[in-house]
This record gives structure tokens, C-alpha cells and sequence, in this order.
């Protein structure tokens, strides 16, 4: 279904169902990452490429422990 499509459904409901469907995409448009969010997930990521690149695949609790312990 196309956005013009949604739309004309959401415009078409009674009022008391679209103010709730409106109510509803302002609570999904309110969860969006800030963007300094994009940043500081960049930012994880690289930590777990480095991670990766020294350690490997962290699938043992002890490697995890170790890790979290000591530091990288």
C-alpha cells in the first residue's frame, strides 16, 4: 500500500479512530533516534570490529567475563 493510499484510510476513519492512528504515528515519530544517536552507534560499531579484528567471534561466557573485567 502506497503513503496516498494510508493516508485516504487514516482521513477516512471516524474521528475518534484517526485521532487515535494519530496519536499513535506521533508515538513512532517521537522513538526515532536522535541524531546524535547515529554517531554513538557508529561508534559501537567500530568498538566491535576492533573487538572482533583482537578476540574473534565472543561466544564463551569466560572470554566475556575476561573482556569485561580487564578492558579490551
Amino acid at each position: 500500500m502506497n503513503t496516498a493510499a494510508l493516508i485516504e484510510k487514516i482521513e477516512a476513519l471516524p474521528r475518534e479512530e484517526r485521532e487515535a492512528v494519530e496519536r499513535f504515528l506521533d508515538g513512532l515519530r517521537d522513538r526515532r533516534p536522535a541524531p546524535e544517536a547515529d554517531g554513538l552507534m557508529e561508534r559501537v560499531r567500530a568498538r566491535r570490529e576492533r573487538i572482533f579484528q583482537r578476540r574473534g567471534w565472543l561466544d564463551s561466557g569466560a572470554i566475556l567475563r575476561d573482556l569485561r573485567e580487564h578492558g579490551e
